[in-house]
């Protein structure tokens, strides 16, 4: 069963419940202090008015959001009213969510191109709600100036067990020109890169370890896929292309002996949210240009910055696809 919930955070309660309480002490301060009687009348317009707002802020925070059980999805707008269709009705999606503006959006259409709803991406559970209509291959128009963060899930997709050998040996083939045109851009450096792709599962994943220190999946789960039977891929195996810098065969570290590396994430094994899969395999489409900016980067501060050469001791293998 699919169960999600999409609704306000709490961050509107709190200003609808301040905007209430700022509009009653304005009022009560006016009661006190002001002398003119016309001057009370007409500041009191103005305080329900700030009252008012602070409570359909608070009535949208109560009802406002989106709730899906499996196929069937319910709409309830600030006063509460409810609009019911079917994942069905649904022909497209358009989102954005933009630093520095104002644009923060998700809205449905019908198939005929009708409104159905309009969100707010910064809702909780609405970018679980978005890989929901990512996997039922409900069409998303993205705004090109949208953050990383939602362009990452945009555009990762899934796909089929047997795509995914053809789509590691490409992408491996892509990065493989990135490094090469890198250092020749740098030869001054006389620098190279070990790269190549690490696998992980997410419950042996550690957030208190370097990523090099952690532990990769077992042996056998990697030669499965490289073999090309992803079928067998098990729930929580994530795959990350990583890159490190080396110099004269050593590992090039900085003064906080943190290794200088490049990484994202290429591919993860989750559940699905379409009723007709158990597994789903994802491959995020922005990773490259998730490497390609990391590369950018040292490429600007490598000569700004102090930096020594040592070894290093990894928990997991790099496999390079070829």
């Amino acid at each position: 069963m699919i169960k999600i919930e999409v609704k306000e955070g709490k961050l509107p309660w709190f200003i609808g419940g301040g905007t209430i309480a700022a509009g009653v002490i304005i009022g009560i301060l006016l009661v006190v202090y002001a002398k003119d009687p016309r001057y009370i009348k007409n500041s009191f317009l103005f305080v329900l008015a700030i009252i008012f707002a602070g409570a359909m802020m608070c009535l949208c925070a109560k009802n406002r959001g989106i709730t899906v059980q499996d196929e069937q999805l319910c709409y309830k707008n600030c006063f509460g009213r409810k609009k019911t269709f079917a994942l069905s009705d649904i022909g497209y999606c358009s989102v954005a969510l933009e630093s520095g503006s104002s644009r923060d959006y998700l809205i449905l259409y019908d198939i005929l191109g009708n409104k159905l709803c309009k969100l707010e991406f910064n809702m909780k559970n609405t970018d679980i709600f978005l890989r929901y209509l990512v996997d039922n291959e409900i069409k998303i128009d993205c705004s090109k100036k949208s953050d990383m963060f939602l362009k990452w899930i945009v555009n990762t997709r899934p796909i089929a067990s047997g795509e995914v050998k053809t789509v590691l040996k490409e992408v491996c083939d892509k990065a493989d020109r990135l490094i090469a045109e890198w250092i020749k851009r740098n030869e001054n450096f006389g620098a190279q890169w070990k790269f190549g792709l690490a696998f992980y599962m997410e419950d042996k994943f550690g957030q208190d370890k370097p990523l090099w220190e952690q532990e990769g999946a077992p042996k056998v789960t990697a030669e499965v896929l490289l073999e090309n039977r992803a079928d067998k891929l098990p729930e929580g195996l994530f795959i990350v292309i990583e890159g490190y810098l080396q110099k004269e065969g050593k590992f090039v570290i900085d003064r906080k002996d943190r290794a200088v590396f490049v990484a994202a994430e290429l591919m993860h094994v989750a559940k699905s949210m379409n009723m007709e899969e158990e597994l789903k395999i994802y491959f995020c489409g922005d990773a490259l240009e998730h490497i390609s900016e990391q590369l950018l980067y040292y490429e600007k501060v490598l000569p700004k910055r102090r930096y020594h050469t040592g070894e290093l001791e990894f928990g997991h293998e790099l496999y390079l696809e070829k």
